[in-house]
């Protein structure tokens, strides 16, 4: 089962995997795309992709076969958060718009500048229907499980 991990550089995708597999913060961009399997007895393949804009024209081929798609953005960034309606086109283009999809909102440690309605907003902007919103810090270990957790329950 593919789970794709897509927004900007720097809001922290890699750090949110790497946080839940116990491998340690990841201080590198991503170029192009990492690929993680999630141990247990599902088989579960999380795809982290690359937020930089040489990137793009591959990522939407990333998503394919996904089953869960998760949108990044850095809750102290409110700019990340405006171009989450640029991922979401890649995921139209694609056809995709009944794969389940995952807002997280990262970086909650380090102070937020986007509320509950900056958040509302851009869910009904971007028109795919999110299943649920999570704010996590991947250097706190702040719901990182509950993240997980949800994506578990939305691939059972």
């Amino acid at each position: 089962m593919k789970v794709v991990f897509v927004g900007d550089t720097r809001v922290g995708k890699t750090s949110i995997i790497r946080r839940f597999l116990k491998l340690g913060l990841s201080e590198k961009s991503t170029l192009g795309v990492e690929v993680y399997k999630i141990p247990g007895d599902k088989s579960i393949i999380v795809w982290d992709t690359s937020g930089q804009p040489k990137f793009s024209p591959y990522i939407q081929h990333y998503l394919l076969g996904a089953r869960v798609i998760v949108l990044v953005f850095d809750v102290s960034n409110k700019s990340s958060l405006d171009r989450i309606e640029k991922w979401a086109e890649l995921i139209k283009k694609r056809g995709l718009e009944n794969v389940h999809i995952i807002l997280v909102g990262n970086k909650k440690d380090l102070g937020e500048q986007v509320n509950e309605e900056d958040v509302k907003k851009i869910s009904q902007k971007i028109g795919l229907p999110i299943k649920y919103f999570v704010k996590t810090s991947a250097l706190t270990g702040e719901n990182i499980n509950d993240l997980f957790i949800k994506i578990y329950r939305l691939l059972t």
